[in-house]
């Protein structure tokens, strides 16, 4: 069982990587020098959060990891 600094250590990783996600994924936006719809920014904030922490236990990721994969082929 996880003590109260190991949950608060994981969720501040977490955290953190998620801010970082989100300021890679605004930087991109802003770069495209084009405006992107809420579901656009999204998806692109997803593709950098599991293409920098890849995580086989989630189906959220498997799912991503199967459709990212067919987009870069369609490419």
């Amino acid at each position: 069982m996880a003590t109260s600094h190991e949950q608060i250590s994981a969720e501040m990783l977490e955290a953190t990587r998620a801010a970082a996600a989100a300021s890679i994924a605004a930087g991109l936006i802003s770069a495209s020098g084009r405006a992107h719809s809420v579901g656009e920014a999204v998806k692109l904030l997803r593709d950098v959060q599991w293409s920098l922490w890849p995580n086989e236990r989630y189906g959220a990721y498997q799912e991503w990891k199967k459709n990212f994969r067919e987009h870069e082929e369609h490419k």
